[in-house]
């Protein structure tokens, strides 16, 4: 079995029975972030499939999932997956600032805003939606733009 099997099947353990906002199967997503990254090669592609395994998850499920991936990917792929997981507790703006920082998880979180932005997916837009929306695309602008030099 290939690396992008193996993670794909990983992904699918995770997100079993997970839907999205759609109400449909969660894995969906990542697999769409996959296809749209994959001109960046095999670490992009096993960084989108992965990009929320361990969000949302606590305790022993996240350690489980933490294990699993340290298991099956580089050290560059994990710093990427890590980076763009979004702690409970963390700012906005302090995960786009450290998402930015890693270039793999900069592409990959790009990928990720946009499909999330696509309200065609789902089956009612509401104004929640469009708050979500405008904030993504505004995110969006900030992982797009040049960092600045420290002075």
């Amino acid at each position: 079995m290939n690396k992008i099997s193996e993670v794909i099947e990983l992904a699918l353990f995770i997100h079993n029975d997970q839907l999205d906002k759609a109400g449909v199967d969660y894995i969906l997503h990542p697999l769409h972030i996959m296809q749209q990254v994959k001109d960046y090669g095999e670490g992009h592609m096993v960084v989108a499939i992965l990009h929320d395994a361990l969000e949302g998850f606590e305790g022993e499920d996240y350690e489980e999932n933490l294990y699993s991936i340290r298991d099956l990917c580089t050290n560059d792929e994990c710093d990427a997956i890590l980076a763009i997981t979004r702690g409970k507790r963390e700012s906005w703006k302090n995960y786009l600032i450290r998402v930015k920082q890693n270039e793999i998880a900069r592409v990959v979180k790009i990928k990720d805003l946009l499909h999330n932005s696509d309200m065609s997916r789902l089956p009612a837009i509401t104004i929640e939606d469009t708050k979500r929306t405008k904030k993504y695309l505004n995110a969006i602008d900030f992982l797009k733009q040049p960092e600045q030099p420290q002075q």
